[in-house]
């Protein structure tokens, strides 16, 4: 496998695919031996990266991507969760207080069934617990030996800038190594100053949902019908996306590149993300998304791209 197929994450030494594999909507649609299928494509055409949370799939996602992994050599892949969001009615089982960091990380480990795990992410900014308690209580998680790296998911700048003061007034914390964010071609708000300021202090960006939750696709432009009703939740109108998607064809056709190959490529082209969490429907799919990831999109492709987009 080249090196081009992957980034060091953020500031750290620790070596990412450019395509991950999350699984909360792969582990939704999917038997589990198709399931194990996908993964073992997944690792076999060099993706190391799996990702998961203890509120996916109602909480059960960690224990069946821990099934999953158990094929493969420890050493051999990274694997990352995240706590946050409620796990229970008790007011102690959501958050980022020390107990309850302290609590899902041990859980994560007897879900997944494994001694450490390779990222832990605060899944979202905690207003109710102080920084400081939170980003202490990774430290000692990281110097325990239960978790080796620690990141955050849709922490906005003045969170990050947050982050980096206490770093800065308190050395012995151990410093964030990425933040995950929803990116893709029509969602594009972290460029306007949060990943140069991320990236600037050492932290790798992650772009979630790339292919704008299965909206780039061929099977999507049949399906959606041609009116002003909205599409899917996605802030487009079913017009709007229509009209999007058919302009990007453009692009792709001549370049036999499916849809969902020249949206990922898009996004991988911009060297500021370090990797991309996607969940993929079937093993073509997947197979897809990791040829244009090793082979990259030409600069002048990704340039016709936002000029026929106004970016």
């Amino acid at each position: 496998m080249t090196d081009l197929f992957y980034r060091n994450l953020g500031s750290s030494g620790l070596k990412i695919s450019k395509l991950g594999l999350g699984t909360d909507q792969v582990i939704k649609n999917k038997e589990y031996k198709e399931l194990i299928k996908c993964i073992k494509c997944a690792f076999n055409n060099g993706i190391n990266y799996f990702d998961a949370a203890d509120s996916y799939v109602d909480g059960n996602a960690e224990e069946i991507l821990g099934g999953a992994l158990k094929y493969f050599s420890r050493g051999d892949y990274i694997v990352s969760s995240k706590c946050f969001f409620p796990r229970s009615i008790i007011p102690s089982n959501s958050g980022l207080s020390r107990k309850h960091l302290y609590d899902s990380v041990h859980k994560s480990l007897s879900n997944f069934g494994l001694d450490y795990i390779d990222i832990y992410y605060f899944h979202r900014y905690d207003n109710s617990t102080s920084l400081y308690e939170s980003m202490s209580a990774i430290s000692d998680l990281i110097k325990s030996g239960k978790v080796l790296y620690w990141g955050v998911s849709r922490f906005g700048i003045e969170q990050i800038r947050e982050i980096v003061t206490l770093l800065e007034i308190h050395p012995h914390l151990i410093p964030p190594i990425c933040n995950q964010w929803y990116y893709n071609i029509v969602s594009r708000e972290i460029e306007n100053e949060l990943v140069d300021y991320c990236v600037a202090n050492g932290i790798g960006m992650i772009a979630y949902s790339p292919l704008k939750r299965g909206l780039f696709s061929e099977k999507s432009m049949k399906l959606i019908p041609d009116n002003d009703q909205f599409f899917s939740n996605l802030s487009l109108t079913n017009k709007q996306a229509l009209d999007l998607l058919k302009k990007l064809s453009l692009i792709s056709r001549p370049l036999d590149l499916s849809l969902s190959q020249l949206a990922m490529g898009w996004v991988l082209f911009n060297k500021k993300i370090t990797s991309t969490l996607s969940g993929f429907r079937n093993e073509s799919q997947l197979l897809e998304s990791i040829s244009i990831a090793k082979n990259n999109l030409d600069e002048d492709v990704y340039q016709n791209i936002n000029e026929l987009l106004c970016y």
